[in-house]
C-alpha cells in the first residue's frame, strides 16, 4: 500500500468512523489496513466493501463506497521525512503516562528471582501477556461469558493468562487442540473445492505443497501420482493444474470426501470432549494472524449442519483476517495487532512471528490427527533444555500477570489502553531489537512448524534473510539496536 493509499483510506476511516460505520473494536488505522487488502484481493470498490462488511464495516457495502468516493483523494500524504518522524514517535516510549510508565516498571523489575528465563519472561512477555489478558476478559465478559478455549499449541498460555488475570473467568476456560494444516484439510468438502485446495497446498505455506504431501495430507498417499509428476513436484501453475485433474478420477473424489469428513467429524469430537458445548458462542484465543484455524472452523461446522457463533480473539491479526470476519457468524479481532494496525508494528511482528510462538507455545509436538476424542502428537522436536527453559520463561510470564492484577486492586487501576500501548513497545523491542545476549540465549532454540519453514530448524539457523528469526540473526552479527530501529522504520516507509 502506497502513503497516498495509505492516507486515503484512513480517511475514509475516520469519516466512517463520524457516522459510526465502523465495526466494535475497529479503528480508522485498523481500516485503512483492512481496506488496502480488500483492494488487492476485489476488482472493485463495492466488492471491497461486501468483503469488509460486518466484521469492519457496519455499513451497507454501496453506501460504504460512496463515503469513500466522495473524498477523492483528500489533500497531500505526509513527506517521507514528516512520515519517518512520525513512525520513530510511534515506537519511542515518550508519551506513555507518567503514572503508566512508573506502575509498569516498578512491576517490571520486581522479579529478581527463578534464573534468567523467568527474569526475562517476566519482564517482556509478562506485560504482554496481561495487556491480551485484560482486553480478552473485558470481551468474554461483554458477551456473557461464553465457554473462551486456549487453542493450543500457541493459544493456551493466552488463555491461561485470561484465566489469571480473571478468576472468574476460570470456570469457562477450555483448551483445544487444533492446528492450521488439519483444519485446511477437514474445511475442504469436495475435490471441487478448489479454493480450499488453494488454501491447503498453496497460500497457506511458505512455498508450495510437493506432490507427496498433497496426497499424504488428503489421504491419497498409496495412489499411483498423477503422470509426469513426482512426488518432490511443487503444485503451482501446471502442475497444480495436472493435480485437481488427477483427484476427479478413480474413486479419488469419493475418497478425499470420506477423508475430510472423517477429520471433520473427529474434531468435533474432540471438542466434545473438552466440555465444549454443542451450541452457544465459542471464543477462540490464539496467536492470530490470518486466523485461518476459525476460518476453517466456521467452514467444518457449516459442512457438518453444526453452525454456531464464533468469536476469535487474538493476540495478533492480519489484514487477511478479513477472510475470517466474512465467515458466517464469525466475529474476530486483534488485540496488539488489528487487521495490521498500528502499522509500525505489522511487519515486525509478522517476520519475527517465530520467535513469539516458541514462547507462547507448548513444548510438545506437532498434531498429526486424533484418537479416542484426543490429540495424536508427533515427537518434540526441540530438546529437553529448550522445554525447561520454555516452562520457566512463561511461569515468569503469568508471575507478572498475577502481580498485575493484585497491582490492579490498587486505588488507581492503570487503564488497559496504557498497557496495551505498553505492551506493543515491549513486544516491538523483543522482537525486533534484541540485544546479543538474547539472541544468544534464545537463537538457538528450535523452531518447528511444516507449513512455514518445513523442517524444525534453530532461531537464527540459515543467516539474516534465512532466519525464522532474522533480527536475532542480525543481533548475533553485530547490529545494534540503533541500527536494527532504523530498520524498522525505513522498511514501513519501503512499503
Amino acid at each position: 500500500m502506497s502513503e497516498n493509499d495509505h492516507f486515503l483510506f484512513r480517511a475514509t476511516g475516520e469519516a466512517l468512523a463520524a457516522r459510526g460505520g465502523l465495526a466494535e473494536g475497529v479503528d480508522a488505522d485498523a481500516f485503512a489496513e483492512a481496506r488496502a487488502y480488500a483492494a488487492g484481493a476485489c476488482k472493485d470498490i463495492e466488492g471491497a466493501y461486501r468483503l469488509l462488511v460486518p466484521a469492519v464495516v457496519n455499513l451497507d457495502p454501496v453506501k460504504a463506497a460512496a463515503v469513500e468516493r466522495a473524498l477523492g483523494r483528500p489533500g497531500a500524504c505526509p513527506s517521507a521525512a514528516a512520515a519517518r518522524e512520525g513512525m520513530l514517535a510511534a515506537v519511542s516510549p515518550v508519551g506513555v503516562p507518567a503514572a503508566a510508565a512508573h506502575r509498569l516498571s516498578r512491576l517490571r523489575f520486581r522479579r529478581r528471582q527463578g534464573g534468567f528465563f523467568a527474569a526475562y519472561g517476566y519482564a517482556h512477555l509478562g506485560p504482554v501477556l496481561a495487556a491480551y489478558a485484560g482486553w480478552a476478559g473485558a470481551r468474554c465478559r461483554s458477551a456473557g461469558r461464553p465457554v473462551f478455549a486456549g487453542v493450543l499449541r500457541d493459544g493456551g498460555l493466552l488463555a491461561r493468562a485470561v484465566a489469571t488475570l480473571h478468576p472468574e473467568l476460570a470456570p469457562d476456560h477450555r483448551e483445544v487442540w487444533l492446528s492450521r494444516r488439519l483444519s485446511l484439510v477437514a474445511a475442504i468438502g469436495s475435490a471441487d473445492d478448489r479454493e480450499g485446495l488453494r488454501n491447503l497446498l498453496l497460500r497457506a505455506r511458505a512455498r508450495p505443497a510437493t506432490l507427496a504431501e498433497a496426497m499424504a495430507d488428503l489421504g491419497l498417499a498409496d495412489e499411483a501420482p498423477p503422470s509426469g509428476l513426482a512426488g518432490a513436484t511443487r503444485l503451482q501453475g501446471a502442475a497444480f493444474e495436472t493435480f485437481l485433474a488427477w483427484l476427479d478420477g478413480r474413486g479419488r473424489r469419493e475418497r478425499l470426501a470420506n477423508h475430510t469428513r472423517r477429520l471433520r467429524r473427529a474434531i468435533l469430537a474432540h471438542l466434545r470432549s473438552r466440555r465444549i458445548p454443542d451450541e452457544g458462542p465459542l471464543v477462540l484465543l490464539d496467536v492470530g494472524y490470518a486466523g485461518n484455524v476459525q476460518r476453517c472452523l466456521a467452514a467444518i461446522l457449516a459442512l457438518e449442519g453444526r453452525e454456531r457463533p464464533l468469536i476469535g480473539l487474538h493476540l495478533a491479526t492480519s489484514p487477511g483476517a478479513v477472510w475470517a470476519g466474512a465467515a458466517r457468524r464469525s466475529a474476530i479481532a486483534g488485540c496488539l495487532l488489528n487487521y495490521g494496525s498500528p502499522r509500525w508494528l505489522n511487519r515486525p511482528l509478522l517476520k519475527a512471528r517465530a520467535l513469539l510462538e516458541v514462547l507462547l507455545a507448548q513444548p510438545a509436538g506437532s498434531l498429526q490427527g486424533y484418537a479416542d476424542d484426543g490429540p495424536v502428537l508427533g515427537s518434540v522436536a526441540c530438546p529437553k533444555s529448550q522445554a525447561e527453559a520454555v516452562a520457566a520463561l512463561q511461569e515468569g510470564a503469568l508471575d507478572f500477570v498475577r502481580d498485575w492484577r493484585e497491582e490492579c486492586r490498587a486505588p488507581g487501576p492503570l487503564p488497559l489502553p496504557d498497557l496495551v500501548g505498553r505492551a506493543r513497545l515491549v513486544l516491538l523491542r523483543m522482537l525486533a531489537m534484541p540485544l546479543p545476549e538474547e539472541a544468544e540465549r534464545l537463537g538457538h532454540w528450535v523452531y518447528a512448524d511444516a507449513l512455514s519453514t518445513g523442517e524444525a530448524r534453530p532461531l537464527v539457523a540459515g543467516g539474516e534473510e534465512a532466519a525464522p528469526w532474522p533480527t536475532g540473526a542480525a543481533a548475533l552479527a553485530g547490529a545494534t539496536a540503533s541500527q536494527l530501529l532504523m530498520a524498522v522504520v525505513s522498511e514501513r516507509l519501503d512499503e
